[in-house]
């Protein structure tokens, strides 16, 4: 099982060509990239590329966490999809804000 994580930034269309060979190599892989703040930004969608989307074809499942008590979820999902069935790369993006935001224990899973 391989795991990465990666920046945000100009450099996050990098990372398309590692999904792509795990995905056609039948490899898990599970992938946490960063994004830059969605609930507000002072520069909006500047330099700013829809990775979600851009990873789709390429992955078994790709998605983006709106809200800080879903990230252990989606971590335990995507480790789940990777390896069920023929093994493949998911995709999962945390925003600035959302990572940075707090949240009860209880809201957690």
């Amino acid at each position: 099982m391989g795991q990465s994580l990666l920046q945000n930034g100009l450099f996050q269309r990098g990372k398309v060509n590692g999904a792509d060979y795990a995905f056609h190599g039948g490899m898990p892989l599970v992938m946490i990239g960063g994004q830059k703040p969605i609930k507000s930004s002072w520069h909006g969608r500047f330099q700013q590329t829809d990775v979600v989307s851009v990873m789709r074809p390429i992955t078994k499942f790709s998605t983006q966490i709106v809200a800080p008590r879903l990230i252990p979820i989606a971590i335990k999902e995507a480790f789940r999809i990777a390896q069920e069935e023929r093994p493949g790369p998911v995709y999962i993006e945390v925003p600035e804000d959302i990572a940075a935001e707090e949240c009860e224990e209880d809201e957690l899973w």
